[in-house]
């Protein structure tokens, strides 16, 4: 399959594109949305390492992606993909910096130097949609 301009296709099944405005997690949510797309699932290393290189490199930039805490708790089991409602232990993958995630609420993750953290959803970053 091909996907639309812009888009870079992963795995052949799965188009992607860096937006490099700055937006709020809700916000880029919103953007992605209107693309009749969401906020990235990051499932695997693979694909992980997929968007590293899309966006010119791991640790150029900060991007959100779909995973959020969706009991404020900031225990690892409380963050889903918001997009898909599945678990970190559901999709099998993760890669959190380390002693992240941290305990204050910090309901949103992104990734930084190819290491997932947690922050304040209203912090303005890039974002990759699927």
């Amino acid at each position: 399959s091909s996907c639309p301009t812009y888009w870079k296709a992963f795995n052949s099944s799965i188009c992607l594109q860096y937006i490099l405005d700055y937006l709020k997690f809700g916000e880029a949510r919103s953007y992605c949305n209107s693309l009749n797309a969401s906020l990235v699932v990051i499932d695997s290393q693979d694909k992980q390492d997929f968007i590293g290189n899309l966006i010119g490199g791991p640790s150029v930039r900060t991007y959100w992606i779909g995973l959020v805490d969706i009991r404020g708790d900031n225990s690892v089991t409380s963050f889903q993909w918001y997009s898909t409602d599945k678990t970190l232990a559901e999709t099998g993958y993760s890669n959190w910096e380390d002693n992240y995630p941290t305990s204050y609420k910090e309901q949103c993750v992104y990734l930084l130097a190819g290491k997932w953290n947690n922050v304040a959803c209203g912090i303005p970053l890039s974002f990759v949609c699927e």
